[in-house]
């Protein structure tokens, strides 16, 4: 089992145990966490399935492989970890002038095994590098903290009675992690939308592509990412004009070479000697 797999089926687990948790500790802040934690373990589960799926090489439907499902992966998660940050908003501000008296100690219980299970889950999937991985981290974080705050709250109920707590630290969990969360969708958007990756100095790799021995100028160049990992990078190379057939295909070898440090797994260059025109109108750069 996988990374991702062993969390799912720790997620899954634990949301089944939260239901009975939340009717024995009549907390509805329990529940209302289980319910968002079965939307979790959906979104995990379709991420493991949508991240084997991308491991796929390419083929007649998809060219360049099935990397782009890992990011549809991560868009799919954010979505609905953006859904249930809202959604805990609206459970817990009516909270504030509607409070309810949880059993505070079999809160403490739930709570600690709530941070030891998704802590560890957590632990595993921050060994990944994958945008879908990086949401799903996001998820688990929420996790931790929440189980944090029913902690705090648990303890501060059974010291002062101040039941208000566990809604304050609800709403302000959701809040940061939204915020966060919003930014990292902002990031998946940009591979869909075939944004420079933010990783990469483009100018610095251009400058870098046209200081190759031969390389005359380099125009219509294009660096988009497939899956935030992996880089794709286009460009036509104008070349001195004496440089034989040889000697052409060993610069695009140092130039592919060059271009791999920036995680850019395929380029594809075409040569154009100097004083030849280019057919390729400027203005589709």
């Amino acid at each position: 089992m996988g990374r991702l797999g062993l969390v799912f089926a720790l997620n899954l687990g634990f949301a089944i145990l939260e239901v009975f948790g939340g009717f024995w500790t009549d907390s509805v802040a329990i529940l209302s966490d289980a319910l968002h934690d079965f939307g979790d373990a959906f979104a995990i589960g379709l991420t493991v399935v949508l991240e084997r799926l991308s491991l796929r090489s390419s083929d007649k439907r998809y060219s360049y492989g099935y990397r782009r499902y890992s990011a549809a992966a991560a868009l799919i998660t954010g979505l609905v970890l953006a859904l249930g940050s809202a959604w805990i908003l609206s459970e817990s501000v009516p909270r504030l002038w509607q409070p309810q008296a949880p059993h505070a100690d079999g809160m403490l219980i739930l709570a600690f095994l709530g941070v030891g299970v998704n802590g560890f889950a957590m632990w595993r999937v921050s060994k990944g590098t994958s945008l879908s991985e990086k949401m799903i981290l996001w998820h688990l974080l929420e996790d931790v903290l929440g189980w944090v705050a029913v902690l705090i709250g648990a303890v501060v109920i059974k010291l002062t009675g101040w039941v208000q707590i566990d809604a304050l630290l609800g709403c302000g969990i959701a809040i940061w992690i939204l915020f966060n969360v919003l930014r990292n969708l902002r990031g998946v958007l940009s591979v869909f939308l075939q944004e420079v990756p933010s990783a990469v100095d483009f100018e610095a790799l251009e400058s870098k592509v046209r200081a190759v021995p031969g390389v005359c100028e380099l125009h219509h160049s294009h660096l988009w990412s497939m899956d935030g990992d992996r880089h794709v990078f286009t460009a036509h190379l104008v070349v001195d004009a004496s440089l034989s057939v040889a000697a052409v295909a060993e610069l695009k070898k140092k130039v592919k070479t060059l271009l791999r440090e920036d995680g850019v797994v395929e380029a594809t260059l075409e040569v154009e000697p100097q004083g030849s025109d280019c057919v390729d109108p400027r203005h589709q750069d």
